[in-house]
């Protein structure tokens, strides 16, 4: 009884947190999405180029992404609440120092490093504390509830950005709006309580808590070279290939998407309307895996391939003849795949390495899609302005869908074959022969036990 009672503790808790995500996911990277929008006025008020002030949303973007070790080590050494909130303030002060800047230049330290930096430091140790409250079980629906709160955001700021800046100077709209993610940003770290690390009514500690407790230690003194360690295992180097190449052939879509369809010979509001099917499809796709995720008849990861086998089959189809109804399916269907995309990655992360290395598989997750994210103009820019066609840039992003399948596939290939020799072994072999599964049963055996 009093087990039960624990857990449904610490459930309610972690959706107290799961809400907490979602909100600070929907002011923060809801902002983020709707950059596209601001990108046009900075444009006009500082008399610049497209390239120029686009190179800010790029930067803040692989901030977002390669402050993860710097979040990571934080978070180790503090606690996760003291690093959000130092993300919160940071998100608000980029914004508000972003509002006084004079020149276009000024805008990289202000609004690509501070807010891009304060949004790590939420991004990171958020989604890390979730997945400590649901190692397993509703990691799926968890995360992509969380991760909602973006996409949500994106078609809730937009065109609320649209009527803002009709009536008011952008300065001003940031002003209001740093004063908006500190207040709701502190608010929503309140929640943000680190997981009980056992559930007994004694109140002497137990083994499994010495034991814990004695762990939590040796992380701490290992903060950076656990990091390290898991670089060794094959199936991790399957798996961030696999997330670098389908968050590769996303970013195609999410970055070129307008521009595809004009050179398909659709009119500028048609291809504009393009980008509201897409954001309301990922909510789809996000909404399936908060519904379906922790419940599919396959494992997480075979549903990544599945999912990058789909983005690549409706991608060589605009190969061929090509009107607006099926352009509109192929955003819809591709919408879908993006949404199931980043709805998994992470759930799929603690599928393959456990608990004990979420840390790591999280972090480098993020510093993989932020890659991504910096590969595009060489991956599919480069061919259009070449060519003045996308039709080679349709080809490479089949063909990143497609490896990013085989990767994920491999991974599962190469766990299974670890699973089968850890059976298989003696008391005298090494547990370093397969760490990724020793991590992930050590973690079940103790959950195990604590239940009982």
């Amino acid at each position: 009884m009093a087990s039960s009672l624990c857990i449904r503790i610490h459930n309610k808790q972690g959706w107290m947190i799961a809400t907490s995500v979602f909100v600070l996911n929907f002011f923060v990277f809801g902002f983020v999405h709707s950059y596209g929008i601001i990108l046009v006025e900075l444009q006009r008020d500082f008399n610049t180029s497209v390239t120029k002030v686009g190179s800010i949303g790029s930067i803040a973007s692989a901030t977002i992404s390669f402050m993860t070790p710097i979040s990571c080590l934080l978070y180790e050494l503090t606690t996760h609440r003291i690093v959000s909130v130092i993300g919160v303030f940071l998100c608000s002060l980029g914004v508000l120092l972003s509002s006084f800047a004079t020149d276009i230049r000024l805008l990289i330290p202000t609004f690509s490093f501070i807010f891009g930096s304060g949004a790590n430091f939420l991004y990171n140790p958020l989604f890390n504390l979730l997945s400590l409250y649901f190692p397993d079980k509703q990691s799926t629906r968890v995360t992509s509830f969380g991760a909602s709160g973006a996409t949500l955001g994106s078609l809730v700021l937009s065109p609320l950005m649209v009527l803002l800046l009709s009536k008011l100077e952008w300065r001003t709209i940031f002003q209001g709006y740093s004063g908006i993610i500190l207040f709701i940003g502190l608010a929503s770290c309140i929640p943000l309580y680190p997981p009980p690390q056992a559930c007994t009514s004694s109140t002497e500690p137990t083994q499994n808590e010495i034991t814990n407790t004695d762990q939590r230690s040796d992380n701490r003194c290992n903060a950076f070279m656990k990091y390290m360690r898991i670089l060794k295992t094959m199936e991790f180097w399957f798996f961030i290939l696999g997330i670098f190449c389908g968050s590769s052939a996303v970013f195609f879509y999410l970055f070129y998407l307008v521009s595809l369809m004009e050179s398909f010979n659709i009119s500028s509001d048609k291809a504009s309307n393009q980008l509201v099917i897409s954001s309301a499809t990922q909510l789809v796709g996000r909404l399936f895996c908060i519904l379906f995720g922790d419940r599919l008849p396959i494992s997480r990861l075979l549903a990544l391939a599945l999912n990058g086998f789909i983005g690549a089959s409706i991608t060589i189809l605009l190969h061929f003849s090509i009107n607006y109804a099926y352009l509109v399916v192929f955003t819809a269907v591709t919408g879908v795949v993006i949404g199931v995309h980043f709805s998994l990655i992470y759930s799929a992360g603690i599928e393959l390495f456990g608990l004990e290395r979420n840390s790591e598989s999280l972090a480098y997750t993020i510093i993989s899609i932020g890659v991504a994210t910096i590969s595009m103009p060489f991956m599919y820019g480069i061919w259009y302005d070449t060519t003045g066609s996308y039709k080679i840039s349709i080809l490479t992003s089949m063909a990143v869908w497609t490896l990013s399948a085989i990767f994920l596939i491999l991974a599962v290939i190469c766990k299974r074959y670890y699973l089968t020799v850890d059976r298989g072994l003696t008391s005298g072999v090494s547990c370093k022969a397969v760490p990724a599964i020793q991590d992930s049963s050590l973690h079940e055996i103790q959950l195990e036990e604590k239940q009982e």
